[in-house]
């Protein structure tokens, strides 16, 4: 699975940085397999509007206002690779599709997107926002409902042991949260957040951080969860209390932002990703000052503990994205499905031989007897 967020230059921008932009967006996506799930969010700040015609294969009709011309570039760009726009396609009122409010309230636009590689369109469910569950931003959080199902693959004739397939674990403002489900046993729950920078009063970074905890309240403990984004938060490189869920490889000292987010992070048992992988300063910096001069490790990929294991590496790929002050954060993560062996004392097992007077199954038993002790 690949996930790509990014941030769009607007109207305002001059050519050169919104072709810049979309040229690096390109050479991201190609570098996703066509046959894994991927997945393109963000803020395009792109307006596709409700005509689809020369789009219907990537787009519906449920969009809002007309195209404009930074529509048109994402537009072109989900069709030469096959991306369905997921808030185009299902019906909703206008409230669910709008993503962003101007401060005076008097204009409202879709302009923050979800989309997903036309081979998986029929994961996705549902695309709407969720009005009021973000704070300290003009835009409303936007929310895909997706679900995929693993399927053991059978084959016939003599071949070797059957595998399931698991390619598509392979894994490459705001509070976006979507729900991916592997199997009716397994779950995984991303949240993704813009948190508020130190500037703001006590009150709204008290009324974020409640509203985060109540999100990831809603997680079972058993699933994967991943939570990431713009904490504004530096967690620092001394772990004096919190070494169960972060290591020393953070940057400068924790300011009071970093503080909350540590106690959050500790009290949901999530390991702060980018603390636990040693990586020169370049690689840990997130973000980037206009005049250069000052660097922070703001954002933050976090990770249950229970998972822990399952990320391989965090870092940042400078160059990766433009037009803003912040630097691609990613993370690397294995997932195995592994068959639950039971232990202890058991009732004796035994096998139900009566189904082997069907000839077909006999044959079929057969070939998996002789498959699995070749």
């Amino acid at each position: 699975m690949n996930i790509t967020q990014c941030y769009a230059p607007n109207n305002d921008y001059n050519e050169d940085d919104k072709d810049q932009f979309y040229d690096r967006l390109q050479s991201v996506i190609e570098k996703c397999p066509t046959k894994d799930l991927t997945i393109l969010m963000g803020d395009f700040n792109a307006k596709v509007g409700t005509d689809n015609t020369g789009y219907e294969d990537i787009m519906g009709r449920h969009g809002l206002e007309e195209r404009n011309e930074n529509g048109e570039r994402f537009a072109n760009l989900c069709a030469f690779n096959k991306l369905v726009i997921g808030g185009t396609i299902f019906p909703h009122k206008r409230t669910h599709k709008t993503t962003w409010t101007s401060q005076d309230h008097t204009t409202q636009n879709q302009i923050d997107h979800i989309c997903i590689n036309k081979k998986f369109r029929r994961t996705m469910e549902d695309v709407r926002t969720n009005r009021g569950a973000d704070i300290a931003s003009d835009h409303h959080l936007l929310v895909a409902k997706m679900k995929l199902e693993l399927k053991k693959h059978w084959t016939t004739g003599r071949t070797t042991s059957q595998k399931l397939n698991t390619t598509v674990l392979q894994d490459t403002d705001k509070l976006n949260k979507f729900k991916i489900v592997l199997s009716n046993r397994f779950q995984m729950n991303i949240t993704q957040c813009y948190a508020p920078n130190n500037d703001y009063n006590e009150d709204d970074k008290d009324q974020f951080y409640d509203r985060l905890q109540s999100v990831i309240e809603k997680c079972p403990t058993k699933d994967l969860t991943i939570l990431m984004g713009d904490f504004n938060a530096k967690v620092g490189t001394d772990n004096t209390g919190y070494e169960d869920i972060m290591g020393r490889h953070g940057l400068e000292e924790r300011n009071e932002n970093g503080e909350r987010f540590a106690n959050l992070c500790a009290f949901n048992k999530l390991v702060i990703g980018g603390t636990i992988f040693p990586h020169k300063r370049t690689h840990k910096t997130t973000w980037t000052s206009q005049d250069h001069t000052t660097q922070n490790q703001i954002d933050h990929i976090c990770i249950n503990k229970k998972f822990r294991r399952t990320m391989e590496d965090v870092r940042t790929n400078r160059g990766a994205d433009i037009a803003s002050d912040h630097h691609l954060l990613v993370a690397k993560m294995k997932l195995e499905l592994k068959k639950h062996w039971t232990t202890g004392r058991t009732t004796s097992q035994k096998l139900n031989t009566t189904v082997l007077q069907d000839t077909d199954k006999l044959n079929k038993f057969k070939i998996v007897l002789s498959n699995r002790f070749q």
